[in-house]
């Protein structure tokens, strides 16, 4: 059952047909002040019912490039391309496990992108995995309902989440890696940089017998990793990839599973901070010890500033506060309607004070 009664498809058919007419002003060259279709013109140029052509105009009308007058008609108001307004709202969408389990959409990041955008209002969007679709149905609706200008940071979400936001229209970034034909600017770290330097520490450790634990939700960063990961000659058909799920009792199990198969892990990379918890637990659980048995490394981890660093990790050259004064600064141009430049962020290798 739906979580309301908005129908997702509509909503975003409303969006395409918005998209339209907002094209269909830039390819015709109006003006501010020219005049532009009713609903009847605009329900014969797209070839749709009133009701939807109505619903276009009156979203056309929240993005403010036109205006529109119940007696003298429909006006253009900005050019599409010169549409510049302050950001009020900005909505940091990320999935709740990322939050809550992993400090992902940290206070520091938080206060960098409000540093960056000190007139809007940020918050947290938690979604929940299965859901996440009608939570962003219903948080653009609300967008749309008012007259200031929404934006959005989308953390490592599904195709449908930033399909949907991209079709919105609204300014958006993706902090992560965008899925194939989604055109959001973003900022990622360097995946294959970020292997190179897990490869090479372990190589001077001399550990060879390797572990790889990825969720087995595969976001598209995470098969940008495993790509640069099989291009090195220590990932071999032997080596173990173990496709966890956020449940830390399966994760468990499929640890042990893999102990009891005979295989003698002396590294393990793990893809969050949870399997990372998991094998510490397990191997102390059989009397090994983290570090001198197996090197635990964690591929994607967000240390708070200031925190003890538990496990090697990978991290972003940027502090957190950094990312998201960069984010908020992405946002204003995509705002603007400037060409925002994609960020591919250097990375450094975090020693475990415990190595």
């Amino acid at each position: 059952m739906k979580a309301h009664n908005e129908d997702p498809n509509r909503v975003l058919q409303t969006i395409r047909l918005s998209d339209r007419l907002a094209e269909d002003i830039r390819l015709r060259g109006l003006e501010p002040g020219a005049p532009y279709y009713t609903t009847q013109e605009a329900s014969r140029f797209l070839k749709v019912a009133g009701t939807f052509a109505n619903q276009a105009l009156q979203l056309l009308e929240k993005r403010q490039i036109i205006k529109r007058s119940q007696r003298l008609g429909s006006f253009v108001q900005s050019v599409p391309e010169q549409y510049e307004h302050d950001i009020s709202h900005v909505t940091f969408l990320i999935y709740d496990h990322y939050f809550r389990k992993e400090g992902a959409g940290s206070g520091d990041l938080m206060a960098g992108l409000q540093a960056e955008l000190p007139m809007a209002h940020v918050e947290l969007g938690l979604l929940q995995a299965n859901r996440e679709e009608d939570l962003v149905i219903r948080i653009i609706k609300n967008a749309l309902a008012n007259n200031e200008v929404d934006a959005f940071v989308l953390f490592s979400t599904s195709f449908a989440v930033q399909q949907i936001i991209m079709e919105s229209g609204f300014p958006a970034v993706i902090h992560g890696t965008p899925h194939f034909s989604i055109d959001l600017p973003y900022l990622e770290r360097d995946h294959a940089e970020a292997h190179r330097r897990i490869i090479q520490h372990l190589r001077s450790r001399k550990r060879k017998n390797l572990v790889y634990m990825i969720r087995d939700i595969i976001r598209p960063g995470d098969k940008v990793s495993m790509a640069a990961f099989r291009k090195f000659p220590e990932f071999t058909k032997e080596t173990p990839i173990l496709f966890t799920t956020e449940n830390e009792d399966e994760i468990t199990a499929e640890i042990q599973n893999l102990y009891d198969s005979g295989y003698r892990p002396d590294a393990f990379i793990c893809n969050s901070i949870v399997q990372a918890e998991m094998v510490e637990e397990i191997m102390r659980g059989r009397k090994l010890t983290p570090y001198q048995d197996a090197d635990i490394i964690v591929a994607t981890y967000y240390l708070q500033r200031g925190a003890y660093a538990k496990y090697t990790h990978i991290e972003i050259d940027l502090s957190s506060e950094e990312i998201g004064r960069t984010l908020g600064r992405m946002l204003k141009e995509k705002s603007k309607g400037q060409a925002v430049q994609n960020r591919i962020s250097p990375v450094r290798l975090v020693l475990c004070q415990r190595e």
